[in-house]
């Protein structure tokens, strides 16, 4: 025989003068929601409401939530008034990418060729909105002005709004041999492995030879919310 299993079911006002007891489960026969007791409070746990507005009952029960269809707007339950929280919004996942040019670790100057000047690290700063949600890949572009091989130290740099510059950084080196005029690529995402939304970061390259350019190259996925 199967067992019928039956919760209290009475008026949701009941609840306004009797506080339910731990793990006593109460059903609102005439709003249809769910509470269960924790002998402090009453807790909804049943989800958020719906209908038109004219079908939103009158407020007193506190941290309960009720979306009118006519209206696409959400309510939220002091206990002593509903108050507007917004338009209902929807999520949408997309994907970025950008490009930042390559830098040149070397110059002529006035033609002279034995003027060059060697600078030995190059850097690149970007920041992460507050949209964002996974860094897929960070890659350096490397091409060599001349054959030969290049040791690269790649450092990383983040952080949050009023926190040090470098609370969070990372490195390794690289070894490569690179031909003239050749394009390479090298992976960096493995220097973020705790980025998150709204820090800043910044990457840096160091090398024991001149005469390259970079660029920089940041995929990473984030939302846009519509009404």
């Amino acid at each position: 025989m199967p067992v019928l299993l039956q919760i209290r079911r009475e008026a949701e006002n009941k609840l306004n003068t009797e506080t339910l007891h731990p793990g006593e489960l109460f059903f609102a026969t005439d709003t249809k929601q769910v509470y269960a007791g924790d002998g402090v409070s009453n807790v909804i746990i049943s989800g958020t409401m719906n209908g038109n507005i004219v079908d939103r009952p009158s407020p007193g029960v506190p941290r309960r939530m009720f979306f009118a269809n006519d209206e696409k707007k959400l309510y939220y339950d002091t206990g002593a008034e509903w108050i507007f929280i917004g338009p209902a919004k929807s999520i949408t996942y997309q994907n970025y990418h950008y490009f930042m040019p390559c830098l040149s670790n070397y110059y002529h100057n006035k033609g002279d060729y034995s003027a060059r000047r060697r600078q030995d690290r190059i850097y690149f700063s970007f920041d992460l909105g507050s949209k964002f949600v996974q860094l897929k890949k960070v890659v350096y572009k490397f091409i060599a002005y001349r054959t030969r091989n290049y040791t690269l130290t790649l450092n990383s740099n983040y952080a949050n709004n009023g926190e040090s510059y470098n609370v969070h950084s990372e490195s390794k080196t690289v070894t490569m041999s690179l031909i003239k005029d050749n394009v390479y690529f090298v992976d960096a995402t493995d220097l973020y492995d705790n980025v998150q939304v709204n820090m800043v970061c910044g990457l840096s390259v160091e090398s024991n030879q001149y005469e390259y350019s970079l660029g920089l190259s940041i995929e990473y996925v984030g939302y846009i919310e519509t009404t």
